[in-house]
């Protein structure tokens, strides 16, 4: 699991698994997913073992209560509008590495 992970995670998305030449066919024939039937589950023709229970389009009771308990915390940044094309503009961002450190 840990080498299908690793190629679902590349920070550069062009050796990220699937963007290849092949596209999904590249992540589909992965021993992980050599069981699944694809044209099946494309064609909804395959019943989930599990179905959870919910009560509605808000429904947390699947969650432990440790998550929905939690304060909602919002964004101090406002929200872009839409056609805001310069948003992001020189923004640039890297995740520190405690192993470079």
């Amino acid at each position: 699991m840990c080498q299908i992970a690793e190629q679902l995670l590349q920070k550069d998305a062009s050796r990220r698994l699937g963007s290849g030449p092949n596209g999904s066919d590249e992540l589909k024939q992965q021993k992980w997913f050599k069981s699944i039937n694809w044209h099946k589950l494309e064609a909804r023709e395959i019943v989930p073992k599990f179905i959870p229970a919910v009560s509605g389009k808000h429904c947390t009771a699947n969650f432990d209560e440790i998550w929905t308990n939690l304060p909602i915390d919002d964004s101090p940044a406002s929200t872009p509008k839409a056609g805001d094309c310069n948003y992001f503009r020189g923004y640039t961002y890297v995740a520190p590495n405690a192993w470079l450190d």
